[in-house]
């Protein structure tokens, strides 16, 4: 029986896409935080992160809901370790911390060049503040998240717990 038009995926003749699974639950995360600082009607979940968000995140969660309020592209610097490797949130928190100003600033000027929203321009202005923050955030949200999150049922030896539900898996082509 062939594959339902859709779900067919074609790359040139006798080639395989190459599939990379990693956990990188920081990956979940940003969009949850994204939802509670939206202030998004949401599942349980979504109003624990949003109590324990605290004010100062604010400061990296507005422009990022903005723009995805706006359907912008999110900032890569947003997720500054690709995930290659299993990758912890303190990992990300780090990597955070560490990012360089021109990080956030190349991102910004790639995706908006001379025309930078409003609601970006104080981050461009403190690019440190702006991941110090976006590291509080994502410390708080995960602190949250973390205690809800429970093994699938449907998990097996082949596909870890942490892959069986949505905030613990990441799939990315490489």
């Amino acid at each position: 029986m062939a594959p339902a038009p859709g779900y067919h995926l074609t790359i040139g003749k006798n080639t395989v896409p190459r599939m990379l699974v990693v956990r990188s639950p920081h990956l979940s995360l940003v969009p949850l935080m994204l939802a509670a600082a939206a202030g998004q009607p949401g599942s349980e979940l979504v109003s624990e992160v949003r109590k324990a968000l605290p004010q100062r995140a604010g400061f990296a969660l507005a422009p990022m809901a903005a723009s995805a309020l706006t359907g912008e592209e999110l900032v890569d610097a947003a997720t500054p370790m690709v995930p290659y490797a299993d990758s912890s949130v303190g990992e990300q928190i780090e990597r955070m911390r560490d990012a360089s100003d021109e990080m956030l600033l190349n991102d910004l000027q790639r995706i908006y060049g001379a025309a930078l929203p409003s609601y970006w321009r104080a981050a461009a202005d403190r690019p440190r503040d702006w991941f110090a923050s976006l590291a509080v955030g994502t410390a708080h949200a995960f602190s949250a998240a973390g205690p809800t999150t429970k093994p699938s049922p449907n998990a097996t030896p082949t596909m870890p717990n942490a892959l069986a539900r949505p905030s613990g898996g990441v799939t990315s082509a490489i």
